[in-house]
């Protein structure tokens, strides 16, 4: 059985708009967080925006896309057949 693992990105949200990049930036940047994402486009909002098209680009691409987490009883996705703690899991 698959269970479901969401990923989504931050650094778009902040580079199309949806949300405002802060005045006042972090001393520290924690990766993956909120903060890395707004600290990115206020270093390089301006060069996406000079790029015709990119911004619509980013906006198609920044879809919330479902990613199948195995779980390690489960079969392995390289098609081996192994359970996935016996085969890519075992790493």
């Amino acid at each position: 059985m698959f269970t479901s693992q969401i990923l989504y990105l931050k650094i778009p949200d902040y580079l199309t708009g949806k949300k405002a990049v802060p005045e006042v930036l972090p001393d520290r940047i924690t990766m993956g967080g909120e903060d890395e994402g707004f600290c990115y486009a206020w270093r390089y909002g301006k060069s996406w925006k000079r790029v015709p098209g990119a911004i619509d680009w980013l906006k198609e691409q920044t879809v919330i896309k479902i990613i199948p987490k195995v779980g390690r009883n489960d079969l392995c996705p390289c098609g081996s057949g192994e359970k996935y703690k016996k085969c890519c899991g075992a790493y």
